[in-house]
């Protein structure tokens, strides 16, 4: 019934029987089976009644069992809310994907003891508040990355770790694979090159004295000429809202861990100052319809 909150016991504790099992919108359900909620069989699962399955997608869903759990293919593509809690760690199974991600209609919370992973080429989108106290975990690799879209606040004392997979090496003759990317959260780039390389560039336009090509600025300042780095002519921080240029020999997945996430942009400031070149980054943990995007004074963009 709406208002309703029922809480399994424990990771084998089960519902049974012949007849059909019905969580009613407005209701709660708290999951603990490793193997989360399921549609149909009787191996796996909190909800394990023959009949038939019902979770509807205005309910409320808490995974509050002990290590890991799944999410299972019984979680609706459409949920309330959806918290995870205790001390699990939730990956979800159901099947989001950027096609059909995972709405969350209220809030998702997780507590500090919890942690939720994003898969690769997963999406969720959260049409209330995030309150993250535990993990967050959005994954990437060579099929993609996860995509968190937040429509109300972020908030929380939990890491939110943002992944990145670039490839690497070179595609052909003279045909290096650079990648543009944005960080999710201010980054010290003395950090990242100690973890991934050094190859970390900016594009400064005041830099660029009679081509724009001089504009681009290694992070520790090294200077082509000497062979030698300066960091007086580097940068210390990667910034949101900014673009950067990253290379490397091999693929890397990046990890870029972070005490908060932006929810909006807001306004980009762009600087003009030889030839009024700028490269700009999309800080978001999703993607940017640039349809949507408004500019004002004259700006000539190029994506």
């Amino acid at each position: 019934n709406p208002g309703a909150y029922l809480q399994m016991a424990g990771p084998n504790t089960a519902i049974t029987g012949r007849g059909t099992f019905t969580l009613s919108p407005g209701a709660t359900l708290g999951i603990t089976s490793a193997g989360g909620i399921t549609t149909t069989g009787t191996n796996s699962g909190n909800i394990l009644t023959t009949a038939g399955r019902v979770y509807d997608d205005e309910a409320n869903y808490i995974y509050n069992g002990t290590g890991s759990q799944v999410s299972g293919d019984g979680l609706p593509e459409t949920v309330n809310s959806l918290g995870v809690a205790g001390t699990s760690d939730l990956t979800l199974t159901n099947g989001p994907s950027k096609s059909y991600p995972l709405i969350i209609s209220d809030d998702l919370t997780i507590s500090s003891d919890g942690g939720l992973a994003v898969g690769p080429a997963q999406a969720v989108t959260v049409d209330g508040n995030v309150v993250n106290d535990g993990d967050l975990d959005l994954e990437a690799d060579g099929t993609g990355m996860a995509s968190l879209l937040i429509k109300g606040s972020y908030s929380g004392a939990g890491n939110a770790k943002s992944e990145i997979f670039m490839t690497g090496g070179d595609a052909g003759t003279d045909m290096w694979r650079w990648h543009y990317f944005a960080v999710p959260s201010q980054q010290p780039s003395a950090s990242l090159a100690a973890l991934y390389g050094n190859d970390f560039m900016k594009y400064d336009d005041a830099a660029s004295l009679t081509d724009k090509s001089e504009g681009w600025k290694w992070y520790d300042g090294y200077n082509p000429a000497t062979g030698l780095p300066n960091p007086a002519n580097g940068f210390s921080n990667l910034n949101v809202s900014e673009g950067y240029a990253y290379y490397h020999d091999n693929d890397r997945t990046m990890e870029l861990n972070s005490s908060s996430l932006l929810t909006s942009l807001g306004t980009v400031n762009l600087n003009y100052a030889k030839f009024g070149w700028n490269l700009i980054g999309n800080s978001l943990t999703c993607g940017l319809n640039w349809d949507k995007v408004d500019f004002t004074g004259g700006v000539d963009y190029s994506v």
